[in-house]
């Protein structure tokens, strides 16, 4: 499948797409090393044993553990 891509400067296109598809791709956006001390900030963080997430399900704050690739297991 091929994802519909937008440059930051066709704003009618991007708003009429998400408008149609409710998600829209544009590309270079972001800095890309934004994103990579982003990525990093969030791995330090999810591994801190002071971590909580804020349940919506249950409303009460819960300390996730991780699966073996290192993503959130919630459990309620």
């Amino acid at each position: 499948m091929e994802v519909t891509k937008f440059s930051v400067s066709e704003e009618s296109a991007i708003k009429q797409y998400f408008d149609s598809y409710g998600y829209v791709v544009v590309e270079n956006l972001l800095d890309p090393s934004k994103i990579q001390q982003f990525l990093y900030s969030y791995e330090q963080i999810k591994h801190s044993k002071l971590f909580m997430f804020f349940s919506q399900d249950t409303h009460l704050p819960i300390q996730p553990k991780l699966t073996r690739r290192g993503s959130l297991k919630i459990q309620c």
